[in-house]
């Protein structure tokens, strides 16, 4: 985080988009059955979060979810069968799959953990709307 971003954040000027879009990164990996693990640079967290926690909140109510990273055209599409999800890339039409309980557990552990990692190392953020907003969502996940 910059000083800039960080007096921003303390003064609470910070939007949840700027929060979503601007502050904090992280390189991603997707790895279900079905095909090779793909690798994504530079993917802004937060916005993954908010996809990640979006999309098992859908997938939850027996609809599919779609995380879309920004700026970009690459979608991955999440489709509930059963117990089963088929996982879809907009780039490539060979699709994966992943229980949904797996999917739901791995989306809640690395949402949480990301957001605590988040608040320990930048204490400001819990006073921030975004971080209760993720609490939430967190807690109906489970």
């Amino acid at each position: 985080m910059t000083d800039k971003q960080r007096e921003k954040l303390v003064a609470g000027r910070a939007s949840e988009m700027d929060m979503r879009y601007e502050y904090f990164w992280v390189d991603f990996e997707l790895t279900v059955d079905g095909f090779d693990p793909e690798w994504f640079p530079g993917i802004p967290v937060l916005d993954l979060v908010f996809c990640l926690l979006y999309s098992a909140q859908a997938i939850q109510e027996g609809n599919p979810g779609t995380i879309a990273f920004t700026e970009s055209d690459v979608l991955i599409h999440l489709t509930p069968s059963g117990e089963c999800l088929t996982v879809e890339r907009s780039w490539n039409p060979t699709a994966g799959n992943c229980s949904i309980a797996e999917f739901l557990a791995g989306a809640s552990r690395f949402s949480g953990e990301t957001v605590e990692y988040i608040a320990r190392r930048y204490p400001d953020f819990e006073g921030h709307p975004t971080h209760r907003k993720l609490m939430d969502m967190l807690e109906q996940v489970g």
